[in-house]
């Protein structure tokens, strides 16, 4: 958490802020969404919302897996950092990457909501059956595991002068800015030790992915209060 008075720094590759951001909010989604599909390749790809701003928890990142065939690299991390830095300019932290290794997982899960859409009590639209567990749950312990490849703006970034690394032994660059993290070797596996920890301390994933198209409506799914209306809080 941070306040008004300290300093705050930022950088992922060529994005930077000096913003803390808030928790997603789903209206400045919907501002970072209308930027995001006027960046010129967005329409070669697809592009999915996942993991915990659909559930409900406390989270200070918006994951987007974008998926499709890479034509050109330069086009790929024009993409990945301009929506990055969309982002960051409305104090929403954006993390978002390309892999098409998890293709069939997305679309056995595929979930398209538009506005207006249930809210996070209401019901989920076209989950096909097959991938629903007994709990509920759209990911569980007994789901098998997949390794796949990731390609992301950058091997490090820094935030308040603190520099982190992504753990890999063998990334791969590609560009100026972008990486690709290959499968395999204990590492890009899903479901992750991260999600099989939290599902063995009891929280259930409820929501599959859902397809992000220009008539998304984030406010379906994530509706967190400015820190105006809910105090400093809600800053990172």
């Amino acid at each position: 958490m941070m306040t008004h008075t300290q300093k705050f720094e930022y950088t992922k590759g060529p994005a930077h802020t000096t913003k803390p951001w808030y928790r997603p909010d789903g209206s400045l989604l919907n501002l970072w969404k209308e930027e995001f599909f006027r960046i010129p390749g967005t329409q070669n790809y697809k592009f999915w919302v996942c993991g915990g701003v659909l559930e409900q928890w406390d989270t200070w990142d918006t994951d987007i897996v974008a998926q499709g065939k890479i034509e050109s690299y330069e086009e790929l991390e024009n993409i990945l950092v301009k929506a990055t830095q969309l982002g960051l300019d409305l104090k929403q932290l954006i993390d978002i990457n390309w892999n098409d290794s998890l293709a069939n997982y997305f679309e056995r899960t595929t979930t398209h909501l538009t506005s207006p859409g249930p809210g996070l009590d209401g019901d989920i639209i076209s989950i096909r059956p097959k991938n629903i567990s007994s709990t509920g749950g759209t990911l569980t312990l007994d789901s098998p595991p997949m390794d796949y490849d990731m390609v992301a703006i950058g091997r490090t970034w820094t935030k308040n002068g603190k520099s982190h690394t992504r753990r890999h032994p063998h990334p791969e660059k590609l560009s100026n800015f972008l990486w690709k993290f290959p499968g395999g070797m204990g590492y890009n596996v899903f479901p992750s030790l991260k999600q099989k920890e939290k599902m063995e301390n009891g929280r259930t994933y409820r929501r599959p992915p859902i397809e992000l198209r220009e008539d998304f409506d984030f406010t379906t799914v994530v509706n967190t209060p400015l820190p105006e209306k809910a105090g400093i809080t809600n800053y990172v």
